[in-house]
C-alpha cells in the first residue's frame, strides 16, 4: 500500500470548495421567514462537513491501493484519476515514487456533472 500525501494548496482548494458550497446554500436560507430557517441551514452546515470528510477519504481510498485502475499517465511522471463524488467528477493529479511508496496529490480539479 502506499501512503498519500495531500499538499497544503490542495488542501486549501478543498476548504475554499467547500466554504463556497456550504455558503452557496446558507446564502438561500437567511432571512427567509421560514419557520424551521435555522434547522435547515444547520443541515446544510452538516452536510457541507460530511461532504468535505467524504472527500478526503475518497482521495485515500483511490490512491492507497498498489494498483490505480483507471488512471492516465500524463507528463512528467504525473497521473490522474478521474472519479465521482455526489453529484461532482473529481479529477485528481497525482505523482508517484515507487521506491517509498508515496503517492502526492499536486491539484484537484471538483466539475459539476
Amino acid at each position: 500500500m502506499y501512503r498519500v500525501v495531500v499538499t497544503e494548496e490542495v488542501h486549501n482548494s478543498i476548504k475554499s470548495f467547500i466554504d463556497s458550497y456550504r455558503n452557496t446554500f446558507l446564502s438561500l436560507f437567511s432571512d427567509t421567514w421560514i419557520f424551521d430557517e435555522e434547522l435547515i441551514r444547520n443541515h446544510y452546515i452538516h452536510s457541507s462537513e460530511k461532504f468535505q470528510s467524504e472527500l478526503f477519504n475518497l482521495i485515500e481510498e483511490s490512491l492507497k491501493y498498489d494498483i490505480v485502475f483507471w488512471r492516465k499517465e500524463m507528463q512528467n511522471s504525473y497521473f490522474q484519476l478521474i472519479t465521482d463524488i455526489w453529484n461532482y467528477k473529481l479529477f485528481l493529479h497525482y505523482s508517484e515514487d515507487n521506491k517509498n511508496k508515496i503517492r502526492c496529490l499536486e491539484d484537484l480539479e471538483l466539475h459539476k456533472k
